[in-house]
């Protein structure tokens, strides 16, 4: 059985679910064999785009066999660039990483990668019954913020709703103005010497919003974060308190240090780019390094960061009689995955658990998060953050490690 519609017959009998295991065996030697590469490649190809709605229900290890050879072929099929452009990443659990350009590949096959590979992540719209998939029902799925919520607080009291400014508007504060841009990014300019405060607030379910200090610092600030900062800097330093996370750019002035203040937690710069976690419900404060070098104070403890290095520090410690406040250096740091949030994406690493990657989704989606049962498996993988809730559930369900039900506003996570 060796020519294209003897292969193609006993290929739709699998997906049909009418295959016996000793057919599926002779459809694995078949894939097997030497040159049906390019046979076994225009098969699936064919099937792009059908909407077969039945399980196979075969032996799992015979399963796994036939997974692993489609698996080679799926990673050496061409397909046109338009199939494959602008799809989200997952990672298996060797670290690899796959583009999921099978976006319209049938239940069948996917249940295929999803129980015998289980780092093949598949997303669709047109299904809603999958192993480890999240569950909407009648429920209105969550969108991705559209827009930002941000609100700056004035030094009178005032309140400026940022999506609420005309590009190009300006608040004038003395001799300081500022200016919404046309990429949305707040820039504030001019001079004075009057001390006075401006607190921007990101609340959740908001886009990450931007803005330059007017020193020409530049900083990004995440959902459910927020920054108090002087209008102007005067004196010897540039002081800023931050919430949450915010990234920053600093513009470099060997007159005067650049300070943030996470929680007690100061970052001393002359000018570098640095991240910053202090989020209250996580374990600790991040600094994380990119380039340059930074000074972390925390109590009486101090350390200095080189690029790719993190300096965390207990949020049990911090405000508490901590004594040091427990600096901890680590090495290596993947800055990709620490940034993530800024670039627009979800990036879970391998040491990702349940729990804290879904703080960073109840925080972009603006939803409550229920645990029903316990479950510490850790979880890898990537995927734009601009999908909605169920598109990025349904990549962390496939892992087979829980089950995610959205009801509303709230999403219920379980053990699979």
């Amino acid at each position: 059985m060796s020519n294209f519609s003897n292969i193609t017959l006993l290929f739709q009998k699998y997906l049909a679910n009418e295959c016996s295991p000793e057919e599926v065996d002779e459809l694995i030697s078949i894939l097997e064999e030497p040159g049906h590469d390019e046979i076994t490649g225009e098969l699936l190809r064919q099937e792009i785009s059908k909407e077969l709605l039945s399980e196979p229900a075969v032996d799992p290890a015979l399963k796994a066999r036939l997974a692993k050879r489609l698996q080679e072929i799926l990673l050496s099929s061409r397909l046109p660039a338009d199939e494959y452009a602008s799809t989200p990443t997952y990672e298996t659990n060797t670290g690899a990483k796959v583009s999921t350009i099978w976006r319209r590949w049938s239940v069948a096959a996917s249940i295929i990668f999803i129980i015998a590979i289980g780092g093949f992540y598949y997303l669709s719209n047109k299904f809603s019954k999958q192993v480890g998939t999240a569950q909407i029902g009648q429920a209105k799925d969550v969108t991705a913020p559209k827009g930002t919520k941000a609100v700056i607080i004035l030094a009178d009291g005032s309140r400026i709703v940022l999506d609420s400014l005309q590009t190009g508007a300006l608040v004038t504060q003395g001799n300081v103005q500022v200016r919404k841009n046309a990429d949305g990014k707040i820039v504030y300019s001019g001079k004075t010497a009057e001390v006075a405060y401006n607190t921007i607030y990101n609340p959740r379910g908001s886009n990450v919003v931007a803005l330059t200090l007017i020193d020409g610092t530049q900083v990004w600030l995440n959902a459910e974060s927020s920054m108090k900062y002087p209008v102007a800097f005067t004196g010897t330093q540039r002081k800023v308190e931050i919430t949450g996370e915010a990234y920053f750019e600093v513009s470099k002035d060997a007159k005067k240090k650049f300070l943030v203040d996470a929680k007690g937690v100061i970052t001393e710069v002359l000018g570098t780019h640095f991240n910053v976690n202090s989020y209250s419900d996580e374990a600790s404060t991040k600094i994380t390094l990119l380039e340059g070098s930074v000074k972390v104070t925390s109590g009486t403890a101090t350390g200095l960061l080189k690029p790719r290095q993190q300096a965390q520090c207990s949020n049990s410690l911090l405000g508490n009689g901590g004594g040091d406040g427990g600096i901890k250096i680590l090495n290596d740091i993947d800055t990709d995955e620490v940034m993530a949030w800024k670039e627009g994406k979800f990036q879970f690493g391998e040491k990702a658990d349940i729990a804290s990657i879904m703080r960073q989704i109840a925080r972009w989606y603006n939803v409550e998060v229920e645990f029903k049962g316990t479950v510490t498996e850790h979880i890898g993988g990537s995927i734009s953050r601009n999908v909605n809730a169920s598109k990025v559930l349904k990549m962390l369900g496939t892992t087979g490690v829980a089950k995610f039900v959205i009801e509303g506003n709230k999403v219920i996570v379980s053990p699979q």
